[in-house]
């Protein structure tokens, strides 16, 4: 069906903080905790249990309202719920459950301050909160573009988080590497110094057999990494005939047979 445009005074509508209007419906719960200050306060009928008053027009007999606890209580009760509206923006008034705890604290505020016997015990919701027909597919807009940025927003701060403890622990991890390997340098440092030291004491004991020592760890050391290794003299001429053969012959391959 098509919206229908509101109509002032036969719909309740309601005014919030913002110059919003939305819908809602309400249920009180009460009790009548000073009878006598009930029944002489609140121009209640002849029998207190029955319905209000009804107001007629003398001239014409049509009904024009009523008059009793039932309508002074109706009437302060959506007093308050206009008022504490007014004082809210309308993201709180149709999403926050927090309304409601509003409503029901505003509501025993101007009871009590009536002050015709009356005690709120509960006030709650009993229609939904909507906004005006019209205007509906334009709120329920703004509701999923506000949760598509609020989903946005929490995957955003969880990749931060994730993204802030990786940077963290490969922070920990390459301190931890460069702390290896600071100790492994030092500590090959600290060995090579005493090695050193101690090889300054025995050289300058006797110098000749450290330098043949040491000669012979380091050739030994070089012929370590080659495959070939050819000794060459001379004879007592100060010439020799040497003849390599510097191309290997290959390997010949097994035949296999078969049987």
């Amino acid at each position: 069906a098509a919206a229908q445009p509101l109509a002032p005074g036969k719909g309740g509508y309601l005014f919030t903080g913002d110059t919003n209007i939305v819908h809602s419906g309400w249920g009180i719960f009460y009790h009548v905790s000073d009878p006598y200050k009930y029944y002489t306060s609140a121009m209640g009928p002849a029998d207190p249990r029955g319905r209000d008053n009804v107001l007629t027009n003398p001239d014409t007999g049509e009904k024009v309202g009523t008059r009793g606890p039932q309508t002074l209580l109706r009437a302060v009760f959506e007093n308050a719920v206009i008022k504490a509206t007014s004082k809210e923006e309308v993201d709180f008034v149709l999403r926050s459950p927090d309304y409601i705890g509003t409503i029901e604290k505003a509501v025993m505020l101007a009871v009590a301050d009536a002050d015709i016997g009356v005690t709120v015990e509960s006030v709650w919701l009993n229609k939904p909160r909507t906004p005006p027909l019209a205007a509906a597919q334009a709120f329920l807009d703004v509701f999923d573009a506000s949760n598509f940025s609020f989903s946005e927003r929490e995957r955003a701060r969880a990749y931060a988080i994730k993204t802030a403890n990786e940077g963290a622990s490969e922070a920990v991890r390459m301190i931890a590497d460069a702390e290896a390997y600071k100790t492994r340098v030092v500590s090959g440092i600290e060995a090579d110094t005493k090695y050193f030291k101690a090889m300054l004491v025995e050289y300058r004991k006797n110098p000749d057999m450290v330098l043949v020592s040491r000669y012979s760890e380091v050739l030994g050391d070089v012929l370590k990494m080659t495959d070939d290794k050819f000794v060459i003299r001379t004879n007592k001429k100060g010439s020799q005939e040497v003849r390599l053969l510097l191309n290997r012959e290959p390997p010949k391959k097994e035949e296999v047979k078969e049987e």
